[in-house]
């Protein structure tokens, strides 16, 4: 082979390599940027950072934010933590899970009434009737006073019965809390007779010694459920045991604590008002 043409050989040869570089970077750039234009756009998902229980309220240490491709979020997932802090779960959240507000109660009242009750605070439900509860106007949130009205019988003269002495029946109206709280109202019993003996006993006019069963008495029982200290707990379950119980309506802006003298009043007051 003459010198020249290995010359030429060795050019092509280099021309070939030289415009398969060329070729390998336009190629290399070529992809670069396809692969740029394919970059997938994330977006930030609420997950919890450890299982967390059904009927657990949520906090900021139970969550955290992730990335994710945009687009593989689910519909009921939310990128700010807000929404579902203070909340309840209705089911268990594993970990690493989107939390979704379909698991989650939307009010903290519908979770039950266990995650309304106030720290510090016991809820104590009473029966009443629609007359009792203010012609049934008391909603959750009001603030109520509970009046006890509480009959006994005592003897006028201050000596037993067997030794001749009189007997006549008293009431008294006790404010027995004041500033209460209603967590809730509603159906309790219907048609039940009532249990306390205040409630199924009505007194007589024509004989104030005497006390007979009411058929009337609790129509249609609703129960009203107050928000009460655990001192409090006690005494308006003994009131309630006892008495027959009232209760009053307060306005939305009175916070007031004031001294109320009890009431008395007995059949004997009564008829010398006449």
């Amino acid at each position: 082979m003459a010198k020249g043409d290995k010359r030429g050989n060795k050019r092509v040869l280099i021309l070939a390599v030289i415009l398969g570089l060329i070729s390998a970077g336009g190629v290399y750039s070529y992809l670069a940027k396809q692969s740029s234009a394919a970059t997938v756009r994330m977006e930030k998902v609420i997950v919890a950072k450890k299982d967390i229980s059904a009927r657990t309220p949520i906090t900021a240490a139970m969550l955290e934010e992730k990335e994710i491709p945009e687009g593989t979020r689910h519909p009921s997932a939310r990128g700010e933590p807000d929404v579902f802090l203070g909340k309840v779960t209705k089911q268990t959240i594993s970990a690493g899970e989107q939390v979704l507000t379909t698991k989650i109660f939307a009010q903290r009242g519908e979770s039950g009434l266990a995650f309304i009750v106030p720290p510090n605070q016991r809820a104590i439900s009473v029966q009443v009737t629609e007359v009792i509860g203010s012609g049934g106007l008391i909603a959750p949130g009001d603030k109520v006073d509970v009046i006890g009205i509480c009959r006994t019988t005592v003897d006028s003269k201050k000596s037993s019965a067997s030794d001749g002495g009189e007997t006549k029946e008293i009431a008294k109206a006790v404010t027995a809390l004041q500033t209460i709280e209603v967590l809730a109202v509603g159906q309790n019993i219907a048609g039940e007779e009532p249990t306390s003996v205040s409630d199924k006993l009505v007194a007589k006019p024509e004989n104030s010694g005497e006390r007979t069963a009411d058929p009337n008495a609790n129509p249609k029982a609703k129960s009203v459920t107050l928000s009460v200290t655990p001192d409090q707990a006690q005494k308006l379950v003994l009131y309630d045991e006892l008495c027959e119980l009232r209760l009053a309506l307060r306005s939305s802006e009175d916070r007031a604590v004031v001294t109320i003298k009890e009431e008395e009043l007995s059949w004997d007051r009564i008829r010398s008002a006449y």
